[in-house]
């Protein structure tokens, strides 16, 4: 093959898609106390579970968390949630201190709110 010249032709195969862009934190919570009911003079658990329910890759939820008690509120939880489509989530501890109650029923929330956008859940 003297003389002869060796010509390699490469192509390639470009696809243009639709671009596919995150989405905001989708803040999501909800909260349960250990009992039903509960002995007077105890530290009873409450506990909140924080979840951003936006689609995997979409952007983290930025939060703060309290517990509102017949007494008054707890401390405040803050912190971020990565977005897996609501499939984990975030356990957070709360004590509702019953010997500061009179026996009887009492109510016990949770609220959530998206630092982001203002928005509370509770």
């Amino acid at each position: 093959m003297s003389g002869s010249q060796l010509f390699l032709r490469c192509s390639a195969l470009l696809l243009v898609v639709p671009a596919v862009y995150a989405g905001p934190g989708q803040l999501s919570v909800s909260s349960q106390i250990q009992y039903p009911t509960v002995i007077q003079g105890y530290q009873d658990p409450v506990t909140a579970q924080i979840y951003n329910e936006a689609a995997p890759g979409s952007d983290p939820v930025n939060f703060s968390v309290y517990a509102t008690y017949p007494y008054g509120s707890s401390g405040t939880y803050s912190g971020i949630r990565a977005a897996d489509g609501g499939s984990g989530c975030l356990t957070l501890p709360f004590a509702f201190n019953s010997g500061l109650v009179t026996p009887g029923s009492q109510t016990v929330s949770v609220t959530a709110t998206d630092t982001g956008t203002g928005a509370s859940l509770g």
